[in-house]
């Protein structure tokens, strides 16, 4: 009966969720323009909740009409983070290249940036880290020139990009072994936890600040 429960409720929440989005994106085919700040937020509350809820929201949020350029990217990296997730590297290294190419807000494509770290990371595509590390700190230098006249919203997704760069960054330098680079990026995580709101995320930082990779590094390659 605790089972059931659980399950009852679990299908309330995701059906609320949905409902919630599809109402907002009715109003944004209205004229209203969907925020991406609230849309970001949304798809965060399900990040660390269920990978599955999260994919499902994200891609109808994509394919409804009435969205921003904008909305549309957070939505793909949403929906690419959920893939990755289920070790669909292919189909999330897809919506993550789209966002790169076709976003326009510099802060989404950095965290599909990211995202493609971590496929990269997973996959072994040492080259192509780099590339899209390369890639990555070019676009926080770019915002960090702005930042003081980031809206608030704006500069919680900023500051959640940089928390996922130092973290997939301290995993990948830690398992080669690169002692000093590993270090400058926990200290630079440790920086940056402090400026987000989530808590979820927080925790997720904090908890990689300790972060020893279980074998040796090059066993783990």
């Amino acid at each position: 009966m605790t089972f059931l429960r659980r399950y009852i409720f679990y299908l309330i929440a995701v059906a609320a969720t949905l409902l919630l989005a599809s109402c907002t994106l009715s109003h944004a085919e209205n004229g209203d323009k969907l925020r991406a700040e609230e849309l970001s937020s949304t798809l965060e509350g399900w990040r660390y909740r269920s990978s599955d809820s999260l994919y499902r929201l994200a891609s109808a949020v994509d394919t409804m009409r009435g969205v921003g350029h904008e909305c549309r990217a957070v939505a793909r990296n949403g929906a690419a983070y959920s893939l990755f997730m289920q070790m669909d590297y292919r189909r999330a290294a897809e919506l993550y290249s789209a966002v790169i190419k076709e976003a326009d807000c510099e802060i989404e494509a950095l965290v599909a940036d990211v995202g493609m770290m971590l496929i990269c990371y997973r996959t072994s595509a040492n080259r192509e880290f780099f590339d899209y590390r390369s890639s990555a700190l070019q676009r926080v230098s770019r915002i960090n020139e702005e930042e003081a006249l980031l809206p608030e919203g704006e500069r919680e997704r900023f500051y959640a990009a940089r928390v996922e760069l130092a973290a997939v960054s301290l995993c990948y330098f830690a398992n080669l072994g690169m002692t000093t680079e590993a270090e400058a990026a926990a200290e630079y995580l440790k920086r940056n936890i402090e400026l987000v709101d989530s808590l979820s995320r927080r925790i997720y930082g904090r908890v990689l600040m300790n972060y020893r990779p279980e074998v040796p590094p090059l066993e783990r390659v």
